[in-house]
């Protein structure tokens, strides 16, 4: 996106007699050119002075994101989830993310241990510029040599840190779609053992299987995932204490190990509380807090103010309805209209939009189990989208198997995509949804 600034105003000079006494010209006076703005985008990253070469801010379906640039690569990008002046959480509100043009891996205050603000105090899509300040800490997974993290002493992994100050951006060219948002994002959040947990719309959602009365939500963040298993949900309160594995429940996965439960068996209680349950237009929204544990509760993790918004439900019975694939890719929806399946010791999935040249591409083990499964770049359970000439893997997100029979196969899914493992992230693919018979 290359800057502009354009001042649809007009010079409204009131001429008057000049008397005696020399009166100045009164009137109204509005400057039409473009080049007496001053854009400014600038830091202080640990001690450095970030001083953006570029920058540039777009509103689109109610989430503004600023974004600085230096010519190195470099870049700060402020994501916020709404539009207009004010103050905006980095965590519960939004994510700041830095990134180092060396190393493709962005620090975000998402990651565990960030935090920050921004505060707008201009937005103006009439003149089409936002200003206002920001400081965030962001932090990223320390990674071995084959890409995964590395885990300190007590099973979490361990984190980078970057701490940016002084953040001001002024009078940078705003791109708007009209959309204020503020509230209807989905997000997902809680604390684990008292650092931020946050699932971005990427990484959070729910399930229906109405087969079995049973409402599944899940938030994902860098390798862990926070599923709660609900039978026969509605609005109200629910036990977490779960005496068997089919009860309602819930589970604290840190990737390759040994997951935490509220089975009371492994000293698990809790409650979740779902505040909207509308199957209709397919939204969940609720809270919850609960300690799990394992290896007969010698080993317990507390997850408190937890809290789902406006969560897409996936819903729909096995086998029911005709082949599709569906989902937004930026905001924008997608509906294929060709699709195949190859099966050998995995399913290949391909599902394409002829009129634009978008593709989906799935791959999976042929006799996966239904549940929640990551997907990874170049893993065993892997995706991409083709946007008609470039192919992005998949780099983060979540694919939820409903159904793996000999009949069909259904699922959801949402992830983030990049261009390769690690790389920054290009297009947010949400509200997945597949089914196909074989």
């Amino acid at each position: 996106m290359s800057l502009k600034h354009i001042f649809k105003t007009v010079i409204l000079i009131a001429f008057v007699f000049i008397s005696c006494d020399n009166e100045p010209l009164e009137g109204e006076f509005i400057v039409d050119d473009p080049t007496l703005l001053n854009p400014e985008f600038s830091a202080e990253v640990e001690g450095f002075t970030f001083v953006a070469d570029t920058a540039r801010a777009q509103t689109v379906q109610g989430v503004t994101t600023i974004t600085g640039i230096r010519v190195n690569g470099d870049v700060i990008d402020l994501r916020l989830n709404g539009a207009g002046v004010g103050t905006f959480d980095m965590v519960t509100q939004g994510e700041a993310i830095f990134g180092i043009n060396v190393d493709p891996q962005a620090f975000s205050t998402l990651n565990q241990g960030g935090f920050g603000q921004v505060v707008v105090t201009q937005y103006d899509t009439q003149l089409e510029v936002i200003s206002g300040t920001f400081s965030f800490t962001a932090t990223r997974p320390i990674l071995d040599a084959n890409g995964l993290p590395i885990l300190d002493g007590t099973g979490n992994p361990t984190f980078d840190v970057v701490v940016i100050t002084e953040g001001t951006f002024t009078e940078i060219s705003l791109e708007s779609d009209g959309t204020v948002g503020g509230g209807d994002e989905p997000e997902f959040f809680a604390e684990v053992e008292g650092l931020p947990f946050v699932a971005g719309s990427e990484n959070a959602g729910a399930t229906y299987i109405e087969e079995t009365n049973t409402l599944i939500i899940q938030g994902i963040n860098n390798e862990r995932l926070i599923q709660i298993n609900i039978i026969n949900p509605e609005l109200g309160t629910f036990d977490l204490g779960a005496e068997t594995e089919n009860d309602t429940k819930a589970t604290y996965i840190i990737d390759e190990q040994e997951p935490y439960s509220t089975l009371l068996a492994e000293g698990g209680v809790g409650t979740i509380t779902i505040t909207e349950f509308d199957l209709e237009n397919n939204i969940v929204s609720g809270t919850f807090s609960f300690v799990a544990g394992r290896n007969e509760g010698t080993e317990t993790v507390t997850i408190e103010n937890g809290f789902f918004n406006n969560l897409n439900i996936a819903a729909g019975l096995p086998g029911e309805g005709d082949d599709f694939m569906f989902a937004f890719i930026d905001g924008i929806s997608f509906s294929a209209d060709e699709i195949s399946v190859e099966t050998t010791e995995i399913h290949a999935i391909q599902a394409i939009k002829t009129s634009t040249g978008e593709s989906f591409y799935f791959n999976f083990p042929a006799d996966l189990e239904t549940g929640t499964y990551q997907l990874t770049f170049d893993g065993e359970i892997n995706a991409a989208y083709l946007d008609g000439e470039t192919t992005f893997g998949s780099q983060t997100g979540l694919l939820v198997l409903l159904e793996n029979s000999p009949e069909f196969i259904r699922f959801a899914f949402n992830m983030q995509t990049a261009l390769e493992p690690g790389g920054e992230i290009i297009h947010s693919i949400t509200e997945g949804s597949f089914k196909f018979a074989l």
